[in-house]
C-alpha cells in the first residue's frame, strides 16, 4: 500500500472515531429522554401531612389535582405519579398547634428546574386553600429530588 492509500485510510479511520463519538452522545440521549417519556426515571410521590380529617371523596379530589399539578414538572405525569396522605395531625410551628397546616412533601427520581418547583408550589398551596380553607401561609412544600429510587426489585 502506498502513502496516499495509507493517509487515506487514517483520514477515514479518524473521521469514523469522531463521528461514532457523536452518534453515542445522541443515542443516550434518546435513551434518556424516552426514559422520562415513560416516566420510569422521573417517578413522582407526593405525600401529604394535614390537620383536618379527610374523607373518602377528598382524598380522591386531593389525588386527581395532585396527578393535574405534577405533570407542571416535564416527564411527571399521573400514570406513575404516587400519592399518600397523613390526614388528621396535629403540626406545631414556632411553639404553636396549627388549626389548618399542611406540609407537602414532593419526591421526584432525578432533578428538575426551580421554575417548576415553584409552580408546582404555587398550585398546591392555591389548591388546599380552596378546597380546605388552609391559608397560604400555613402550608408547606418541601422537594427532594432523589437520585436513586427502587422499583420491582431494582434500582433505575
Amino acid at each position: 500500500m502506498n502513502n496516499v492509500g495509507r493517509h487515506k485510510k487514517i483520514l477515514v479511520k479518524n473521521l469514523m472515531i469522531k463521528y461514532y463519538e457523536k452518534i453515542k452522545s445522541y443515542c443516550i440521549i434518546i435513551l434518556i429522554h424516552c426514559k422520562q417519556k415513560k416516566g420510569i426515571m422521573f417517578m413522582p410521590y407526593i405525600n401529604s401531612r394535614l390537620t383536618v380529617k379527610l374523607s373518602y371523596e377528598q382524598k380522591k379530589r386531593i389525588k386527581d389535582e395532585m396527578g393535574k399539578i405534577i405533570s407542571e414538572i416535564p416527564g411527571k405525569s399521573e400514570e406513575w405519579l404516587m400519592v399518600s396522605f397523613d390526614d388528621d395531625k396535629t403540626i406545631y410551628f414556632r411553639g404553636n398547634k396549627m388549626e389548618k397546616a399542611a406540609l407537602v412533601e414532593v419526591k421526584i427520581c432525578g432533578t428538575t428546574e426551580r421554575t417548576y418547583k415553584n409552580k408546582v408550589t404555587d398550585l398546591i398551596c392555591s389548591f388546599y386553600q380552596s378546597e380546605f380553607d388552609i391559608p397560604k401561609d400555613s402550608i408547606y412544600v418541601i422537594f427532594s429530588e432523589i437520585s436513586d429510587w427502587g422499583f420491582n426489585g431494582n434500582l433505575f
